[in-house]
């Protein structure tokens, strides 16, 4: 055997060995922190998810602007595949084309699925990692929606260690934003496949919609459409949590990514701040100035912990 292919294969299980280990490592530290049983135990490891979040939100953003069929989109997906087989897991992809003002553009949504105890329900978040086309400015959408995007990937070795009684199911969906104005015909492109496809997997016990969740002045919206049943659960970690006063008392009629999941019919809820640096939609939304300084490590931790004990409540047996 020649040189360059005795050292490629010694290269090779180099990184077969590192990887093996980066596993073993990120599980044994998730583990230690899953089972620590104190009081706080979900306030702990949503501080670590936190920085996690952050630093991933760091990396998303190092791509560059994510319009759909972009090279920052395929990059950034590439990068979510890479992260998502370091947690041991299988990231999906699943390619269409959508009908917009722009002409048919091609659009890929991004999936990963954590096995439960018994993976007869699935419970499913939902996070776009595109963002807004502007001719104008550079558009890098830290908070809108980078920080959603990572703050779900840095949560799925959470998940799979904890085992629910269901599946959860991650899913990035590309094309959320409107090219001219959201309507019948303009947004949320991939939401509305995905909410379609849906209809046929396994039966969903509740649809989680995460958008624009680390402005440093956290409010959540309650959102036109959203479950009853989910909306008293929302309510219930707050209280436990003192943090009552983080969800708005006005109801707030918003199309997201939750919205074609409703529309389907499928009991859904909304995790949104739509106040982004003041009052609705905020001075930042939509601008240049989206970016990893406006967000907030202390409201990913927030939402982080409050994802965290409705799954525990969803389960019932936590």
């Amino acid at each position: 055997m020649d040189f360059e292919t005795e050292k490629n294969k010694n290269q090779k299980a180099f990184l077969d060995s590192r990887k093996g280990l980066h596993r073993w490592v990120w599980l044994a530290l998730f583990g230690l922190m899953v089972g620590y049983g104190c009081k706080n135990k979900h306030a702990s490891v949503s501080k670590t998810m936190a920085e996690t979040a952050y630093t991933y939100t760091a990396e998303i953003l190092s791509f560059g602007p994510r319009e759909p069929a972009s090279e920052g989109s395929k990059k950034v997906a590439q990068w979510l595949g890479k992260k998502v087989e370091e947690s041991g897991l299988v990231l999906r992809k699943h390619p269409f084309e959508a009908s917009t003002p722009l002409g048919n553009i091609k659009m890929t949504n991004l999936s990963v699925e954590v096995k439960g105890q018994t993976s007869q329900e699935r419970v499913l978040f939902v996070a776009h990692y595109d963002t807004k086309t502007f001719k104008t400015i550079s558009f890098v959408g830290a908070n809108d929606a980078a920080s959603s995007v990572a703050l779900l990937l840095a949560l799925l070795p959470v998940f799979d260690q904890r085992k629910y009684a269901f599946d959860v199911e991650v899913v990035w969906v590309d094309g959320e934003e409107a090219y001219h104005h959201f309507g019948p015909h303009d947004g949320i492109y991939g939401s509305k496949v995905y909410a379609k496809q849906a209809q046929f997997g396994k039966p969903i016990k509740a649809v989680i919609g995460v958008d624009m969740i680390s402005d440093e002045d956290l409010t959540l919206i309650k959102a036109s459409g959203i479950d009853a049943g989910l909306l008293k659960r929302l309510e219930k970690v707050l209280a436990d949590m003192n943090q009552s006063s983080l969800l708005d008392s006005k109801w707030m009629g918003v199309t997201d990514d939750f919205t074609p999941f409703v529309d389907q019919g499928f009991p859904t809820l909304h995790l949104m701040d739509f106040s982004f640096g003041g009052p609705t939609p905020g001075k930042l939304w939509h601008t240049e100035n989206d970016t990893l300084e406006h967000v907030s490590k202390k409201s990913l931790s927030i939402v982080s912990e409050v994802i965290l004990r409705l799954l525990d409540d969803l389960d019932g047996s936590k």
